[in-house]
């Protein structure tokens, strides 16, 4: 039986045991000299729209569209809105008074009590949030960085404060009332700028390597002839494509029409600009939890880098085994559910690939231009024609080979080839500013912050921002 001691002077409005658990009253204990956050914001904080309002769900085309951010956008320092619902111009003008704005820091109330991020929207006319957003609007001419103060509210000691505060009878929730009395490290603002920099190079970097991405899409898109995007309920099959398969699912007139459309134009097939293969039936004793060289699964695929791997084998299987070891410029691509595709930067290695994962040696074409093609809808939608499902959605090596792209000669192709890698890279290194600016919150907190290293390197995030302004998007 676990138990627990609790000074009076430790407790708070809330007798539920959760709030004072070590780790809790740790963090908690470290902010009691910290400044409170009431005396920044330039007004109470609000929370999203409480009424109920599905119907007012509109297409993200829709003229006037308004960007409905949930707690699902919340998943970093940096909220985009983007991946959300939309509601139309006239629910979002009932609700203006809900609106949150570009620089707003927005704060899950419920479900993943605490974590924040600051709204970066400055594209969008008005944006609003759901009842589960708490809107933080820090005042004009704060001696706060709003880049910082993100950061801080998601560290341990920040949300150790609002995990304090939350309570509920279904779920957790923290109340709004809570915001105010929120207290954070308010160092000296030069401190807080420098740290910030490394999110606003992380920022610039992602919009960067957002316009490599749009030039790519715009070009593939560009490259094949229209075709139909839906199949039809009812069609005649032409003996001539027909195959040993009888069920309806390679016959569909959309994926039939798009082979059509790519056959049109020059084009290549991956067998005969490749080399295939499939990775390792690694038992399962042999998976380890950390301290090895990570394992590729299909779930650690992601559309546009590979995501942490939690499983990983040890050195000694990696060597006896180093067929399956992945190289850089390598591809792979998941075989089951998933069939999404990446290739190996230098940075991403070692790694294994694991079984019922395609290894792609790409030696006639450039991995980046095929791993991009297999990841847009024509490539998703040929490998979907000659899946078989059982439970999940199966391809074999063959549905691989058999994958048509197109072909624009090798100047056009390194070039896109090229602003792929860049794509992969910008976003790689963002995402190590982000980390490393965690690291620096955390150093000034605990006490073991070189302020002279972090101002030389803010010196140089700043001329590095200024020699690369925002691009046009």
């Amino acid at each position: 039986m676990f138990s627990n001691y609790v000074e009076t002077d430790d407790l708070i409005g809330i007798l539920s045991p959760g709030s004072y658990s070590p780790e809790i009253l740790e963090c908690v204990r470290a902010t009691k000299d910290w400044e409170r956050l009431d005396g920044f914001l330039g007004r109470q904080p609000r929370l999203g729209i409480t009424g109920t309002i599905e119907s007012s769900y509109v297409d993200a085309t829709t003229p006037g569209a308004v960007p409905y951010i949930t707690t699902k956008q919340i998943n970093d320092v940096l909220v985009y809105p983007k991946d959300c619902k939309y509601i139309s111009t006239d629910a979002d003008q009932e609700w203006s008074k809900c609106r949150v704005k570009d620089g707003d820091i927005l704060i899950c109330k419920s479900g993943k009590v605490g974590a924040a991020g600051l709204l970066r929207a400055k594209g969008e006319k008005n944006c609003n949030s759901v009842s589960d957003v708490i809107n933080v609007r820090l005042r004009e001419g704060c001696e706060v960085d709003p880049f910082f103060l993100a950061l801080t509210f998601n560290s341990p000691w920040v949300r150790s404060q609002l995990q304090q505060q939350s309570g509920g009878a279904v779920f957790d929730h923290v109340s709004i009332y809570a915001i105010p009395e929120l207290k954070f490290p308010a160092c000296r603002f030069e401190i807080q700028a420098a740290i910030g920099s490394k999110i606003r190079k992380a920022e610039r970097l992602r919009q960067i390597a957002g316009n490599c991405e749009r030039e790519v899409d715009g070009v593939f898109q560009s490259a094949v002839p229209s075709y139909p995007s839906v199949p039809e309920i009812v069609s005649w099959v032409d003996t001539s494509t027909l195959t040993e398969r009888m069920d309806p699912q390679p016959y569909r007139t959309h994926a039939l029409a798009l082979l059509e459309a790519i056959r049109s134009i020059p084009h290549g097939v991956v067998e005969h600009e490749c080399q295939i293969s499939g990775g390792c039936a690694v038992p399962s004793d042999e998976f380890l939890e950390d301290d090895g060289i990570p394992l590729i699964r299909i779930r650690d695929i992601g559309e546009r880098s590979f995501d942490p791997s939690g499983t990983f084998v040890s050195q000694d299987f990696y060597a006896a085994n180093s067929k399956y070891a992945a190289s850089e410029s390598e591809i792979v691509v998941g075989m089951d559910g998933n069939f999404r595709a990446q290739f190996f930067l230098d940075s991403d290695l070692p790694a294994f690939i694991n079984q019922r994962v395609a290894i792609i040696q790409a030696e006639g074409v450039r991995a980046e231009f095929l791993a991009a093609w297999l990841n847009r809808p024509e490539g998703q939608i040929q490998l979907y024609r000659t899946s078989v499902k059982t439970t999940v959605e199966h391809i074999s090596l063959v549905d691989i080979r058999n994958v048509l792209f197109p072909r624009f000669g090798d100047g056009e192709e390194n070039r896109l080839a090229d602003l792929i890698r860049a794509n992969r890279e910008f976003i790689a290194e963002s995402s190590r500013l982000v980390e490393k600016a965690k690291e620096d919150v955390e150093g000034l907190i605990e006490g073991t912050l070189n302020e002279d290293t972090l101002l030389e390197e803010s010196a140089q995030i700043e001329k590095w921002l200024n020699d690369n302004p925002t691009p046009n998007s």
